[in-house]
């Protein structure tokens, strides 16, 4: 689900800021509450998840939310995982904010507005899953993304392996060569891009099935290689369907 996704980014990049702590010992709280809005007309669900580590300077807190902005090394991320995050809670109607202090940690605060509508139990039909035997490349520059599409397909018993950028993922596709069963493939990514990557691979190996998922999709752009399209966040019921009717087109 898209909410789930939003949390475990805010708590993959709290366990990155609290990683080689040594003055203390690291420390991730994540607490829910429920709160009224400043009008005092709504109730909203606020989850907090706080961290004690490196923290952030206020030019870079200011800036977090912005896409493509990072303060990562080159090639370990493209800075989309929190403008991802500020987009999903904004379609829920909420709104997520940061208080950071350099040297003393970070607290993320999200709120998400009391739904009084009837919820419609979600059903999983198994039938639309993965066989489970099929050997799948995730090319993704994202780890948020790569660990939970790697966890989701592990779940079902597929065999899955994982590149960060084109390059990568080009040579992991000819190393697998036909034990390969499909690829997913982000379209923005450093070193070489996802449609670089498609452009390839109509040379080499046009019969191999590939599913694009990227944040920033364009329908429309969508060539005979590409199965099927999933734009991010994926659901997770979502990303098993696709990847089934896309095996079922070989």
């Amino acid at each position: 689900m898209q909410l789930e996704q939003v949390f475990l980014n805010l708590c993959l990049n709290a366990r990155d800021a609290v990683e080689g702590l040594r003055e203390r010992s690291p420390r991730i709280d994540v607490v829910a509450d429920l709160v009224a809005d400043r009008a005092g007309q709504a109730d909203f669900v606020r989850v907090t998840i706080t961290d004690n580590g490196t923290g952030m300077s206020e030019v870079v807190s200011e800036r977090i939310f912005d896409p493509f902005y990072t303060t990562k090394e080159p090639g370990q991320g493209t800075g989309l995982g929190l403008s991802i995050v500020h987009g999903v809670t904004q379609q829920h109607g909420g709104r997520v904010e940061c208080e950071s202090q350099q040297g003393e940690g970070t607290t993320m605060t999200v709120y998400l507005p009391v739904s009084s509508a009837t919820l419609t139990p979600v059903t999983h039909d198994p039938a639309s899953d993965p066989t489970g035997d099929e050997k799948i490349l995730v090319i993704e520059d994202e780890p948020m993304v790569r660990d939970v599409v790697g966890r989701i397909l592990e779940r079902r018993g597929c065999s899955v392996s994982m590149a960060v950028n084109g390059v990568e993922g080009l040579e992991s596709i000819a190393d697998l060569g036909d034990t390969l069963d499909l690829v997913l493939l982000d379209l923005s990514m450093p070193v070489m891009s996802g449609e670089d990557v498609l452009e390839q691979l109509s040379v080499t190996r046009p019969e191999l099935p590939v599913v694009v998922f990227t944040g920033y999709v364009d329908l429309r752009h969508r060539s005979g290689q590409v199965a099927a399209l999933l734009p991010k966040p994926v659901r997770p019921s979502e990303l098993l369907r696709t990847i089934r009717q896309a095996l079922g087109q070989r």
